[in-house]
């Protein structure tokens, strides 16, 4: 496998990527360190030879093999990571752990701006406990998003659901994204569920902190 820095500005990304990438990645003890090992299938008519992983700053790559491929390697945190082929778009985003992951990926042309271009989507993980994680929240939210007193539903749930994972830095992702892109929760409610994460166990939390300082200027909804 090679490693190397890649230059940070190659990367676009959205404000829930770059809340889960930068600001809530999850401690874990040096005595609990072990490996990751990710096993991805490519689902495609593609030509690339090489697949990539690229997290903190570092990109990883591997030589695709019947449109198969394999990364391994060792973390000390959960962290927000990206696979890829060079040909494609985009760069799927999703969480990092020590575990044994398996990753179905499927890589389409579709038509942008009259152009063909490739796009890649992650169909399926199985081995993440981050990915059941972020099902069960999905499955909640599409189940009751309908519903008129959602807010109420969404606070109810996150009071249990962000005390179960609240070392997780999806939890925090879920908050930046309430406050940032969906305010349907008063502020008093969001730094409520904030005191509710295990602050001690997230790294560079300094931005997520000055969020929720009172003082800050953003809309947070019905007060």
């Amino acid at each position: 496998m090679i490693k190397f820095k890649i230059k940070a500005a190659k990367w676009t990304l959205s404000i829930f990527i770059f809340a889960t990438a930068c600001l809530y990645s999850q401690n874990i003890s040096k005595s609990n360190l072990s490996i990751y090992k990710i096993h991805g299938t490519i689902k495609g008519d593609i030509t690339d030879k090489f697949a990539y992983l690229y997290y903190n700053n570092v990109e990883d790559s591997v030589k695709i093999v019947n449109n198969n491929f394999e990364f391994k390697g060792t973390l000390s945190d959960t962290v927000s990571a990206q696979v890829y082929i060079k040909s494609a778009e985009n760069a799927p985003q999703f969480y990092l752990e020590n575990n044994n992951i398996d990753i179905q990926i499927s890589a389409n042309k579709v038509n942008k701006d009259g152009k063909s271009v490739e796009i890649m989507h992650i169909d399926g993980i199985k081995g993440s406990h981050s990915s059941e994680i972020q099902q069960e929240y999905l499955n909640f939210y599409q189940l009751n998003s309908g519903k008129k007193d959602f807010n109420k539903v969404l606070y109810s749930k996150l009071t249990v659901f962000l005390k179960k994972h609240r070392s997780h830095p999806f939890s925090g992702a879920i908050l930046a994204e309430l406050a940032m892109v969906n305010p349907i929760l008063s502020k008093k409610e969001l730094n409520t569920l904030y005191s509710a994460l295990d602050i001690t166990k997230l790294e560079k939390t300094v931005k997520l902190t000055t969020l929720f300082q009172p003082k800050l200027t953003i809309r947070f909804g019905a007060n």
